[in-house]
């Protein structure tokens, strides 16, 4: 019997524990645990169980093979039967099985004490900027692998083509951490696509010093501004062109009232005629538009850009309002559908 519950134990760890060994899981609100207390001298006698509990010759204990399973209240506390309420809160695996241990003695000086976690918190994080869908997204089992940043921006919708894909930051209470997305998307950097922690915020600031390259491209979005490059450079930087009106590509430079398109044929670039002239030369905040059609509105076209350029400040002050929010101390989540 002590040889099949040694390997009970053993399993226990490597099922549960497997996902979190990269480094010390924290217990928060909505964490499910389990834990289990037993006599080191006799495994087969548990000393934490909800059900049954009689006098035992070590101290109160019951029989059975049930371990005790309990949900973290939103206040960050469990109740354990024998030891009491304890405040969880912030405490590691380790941290809770030497607390129940120590409560344990008076009961038991040879108790042995494991907390597993059965099923943790959901991973609840911000996700603001330049964004397509701003908003609160939840991870609902906290599988790390799921929590991880680019998950996270997937279920918002992706970055919009004014983002600055090389400067997201991760705020973390009063931390703040730097990811590179771009090194994500094209070098598949997994030390980049960080796993994300409950209360976290992801915000997306607007690319500075930047060229927009944006419609029939494989890889829309903004690109830092290269003196002397020209606008096949850029178009090349994106991926190159896909089905697209590679003849009615536009440099739509200036904005509002001031914006202009400045056409160019790209046919004639990749055929090496009239190069020079259809290679024009780029400015900083000029956006490269390739069109799917060879009847391109380009009056909708900036319209739409248009609106699109009225959100470069969102990120700012959206980090400036939530900086204030994010330091204030918060007792509740923010309830979700």
């Amino acid at each position: 019997m002590k040889i099949k519950f040694l390997l009970f134990i053993f399993l226990l760890f490597v099922i549960c524990g497997a996902a979190f060994a990269e480094e010390k899981y924290v217990i928060g609100p909505d964490d499910t645990l389990e834990i289990r207390a037993w006599n080191r001298s006799d495994p087969d006698i548990l000393i934490v169980n909800p059900v049954v509990m009689t006098p035992g010759a070590s101290g109160i204990a019951i029989s059975g093979t049930d371990t005790h399973s309990v949900t973290v209240s939103r206040d960050g506390r469990i109740y354990v039967p024998i030891v009491g309420v304890v405040k969880v809160d912030g405490l590691t695996l380790d941290d809770l099985e030497s607390i129940l241990k120590k409560r344990l003695e008076k009961f038991t000086p040879d108790a042995s004490v494991v907390v597993l976690i059965r099923k943790p918190k959901p991973v609840r994080v911000y996700v603001l900027g330049q964004i397509m869908k701003p908003g609160l997204y939840v991870v609902p089992d906290g599988n790390p692998e799921e929590a991880r940043i680019m998950n996270f921006v997937q279920l918002a919708g992706g970055l919009t083509p004014y983002a600055n894909q090389d400067g997201v930051k991760v705020i973390r209470g009063k931390e703040i951490i730097d990811v590179n997305f771009r090194k994500i998307i094209l070098e598949k950097d997994i030390n980049q696509n960080i796993v994300l922690k409950p209360g976290d915020s992801i915000i997306v600031s607007t690319a500075a010093n930047k060229v927009y390259v944006l419609g029939q491209v494989i890889l829309p979005g903004a690109y830092d501004y290269i003196e002397g490059t020209g606008l096949m450079d850029y178009i090349n930087m994106a991926g190159g062109p896909t089905k697209a009106a590679v003849e009615e590509i536009g440099l739509i430079r200036g904005e509002g009232k001031d914006a202009k398109v400045i056409k160019a044929n790209i046919g004639k670039l990749i055929g090496k005629l009239d190069a020079m002239s259809q290679n024009l030369e780029i400015q900083v905040g000029d956006i490269i538009y390739v069109p799917q059609s060879f009847y391109a509105n380009w009056a909708d076209v900036l319209g739409g850009l248009g609106l699109m350029k009225n959100t470069l400040t969102y990120p700012r002050d959206m980090y400036d309002a939530y900086r204030d929010l994010i330091n204030k101390p918060r007792t509740t989540y923010v309830p979700t559908e």
